[in-house]
């Protein structure tokens, strides 16, 4: 895994559901399921709450989560 560096605390939320989608996506496509471990705290917020927003929202197949 590459490191990533971003520039501030929203860009790395949009950099965090980006991976975890693409992630969910793939799990999905591979296994017709995903099993996924979230943290708690206020470090990860911002990653939920894009996940919870447009586009990924309505684009991964969250019944299979």
């Amino acid at each position: 895994m590459t490191p990533v560096v971003v520039a501030d605390p929203a860009a790395l939320a949009q950099a965090a559901a980006r991976w975890t989608a693409e992630r969910i996506g793939r799990a999905v496509a591979e296994r017709d399921a995903c099993y996924l471990a979230l943290a708690g705290g206020e470090t990860p917020k911002g990653c939920y709450r894009r996940l919870a927003q447009p586009p990924y929202n309505s684009q991964l197949p969250w019944s299979r989560v």
